[in-house]
C-alpha cells in the first residue's frame, strides 16, 4: 500500500473483479455515453493499455467495505463489453469525499488531456511506421519480398 504525500490518502492498484465495483452516484453521477464506451471497446481490443480507472474504499457494515468507482466508469463498460472480468483500479482507502469531489470537477472542468501539437503527432507517426517499417523489412539475415507479406 502506498499513500500520498499531498493528501496522506493511502492507495494502491489492484485488478478487482468487475462484480464489486458499484458506481458512485455522489461524487460522478454522470451518465455514460454509449459513443465514448464503443470507441473505447474498439481501442482496448487494438490497444489494451490505459490507465487504470479510480475506486473509493468505503466501510460498509460489519467488517465488509464497497468499492465505488468515481472515475474511468467508461473504460470499466468498454472492458466488460469485450468480456473482461476484472478491470485494473486505483483503489483509495476511505479519502474525504469533498476532496475527491472537487478533484473530479476540476479534472472535467480545467484540466483536459492536451492533444499532441501537429509536429509531434507527426514525429510519432514517424517513429511508428519507421519501426513497422524495420521490422517488416527484416526477416532473419534475408530481405523481405512480397511474398513474404
Amino acid at each position: 500500500m502506498s499513500e500520498d504525500p499531498a493528501t496522506n490518502v493511502k492507495y494502491f492498484f489492484v485488478d478487482v473483479p468487475v462484480k464489486y465495483i458499484h458506481n458512485d452516484k455522489e461524487i460522478q453521477p454522470r451518465l455514460i455515453m454509449a459513443g465514448h464506451v464503443r470507441k473505447l471497446a474498439v481501442d482496448f481490443v487494438e490497444r489494451p493499455v490505459h490507465e487504470p480507472s479510480n475506486c473509493r474504499l468505503v466501510h460498509d457494515t460489519g467488517n465488509t467495505a464497497r468499492l465505488l468507482q468515481f472515475d474511468g466508469q467508461h473504460k470499466t463498460t468498454a472492458q466488460i463489453l469485450i468480456g473482461r472480468k476484472t478491470v485494473p483500479m486505483k483503489i483509495y482507502v476511505e479519502p474525504p469525499i469533498d476532496m475527491l469531489q472537487s478533484l473530479v470537477i476540476k479534472i472535467q472542468q480545467e484540466i483536459k488531456k492536451q492533444p499532441l501539437t501537429r509536429s509531434d503527432t507527426l514525429a510519432k507517426i514517424g517513429d511508428v511506421m519507421g519501426r513497422r517499417l524495420e521490422g517488416y523489412k527484416e526477416v532473419g539475415d534475408k530481405p523481405r519480398t512480397e511474398r513474404d507479406s
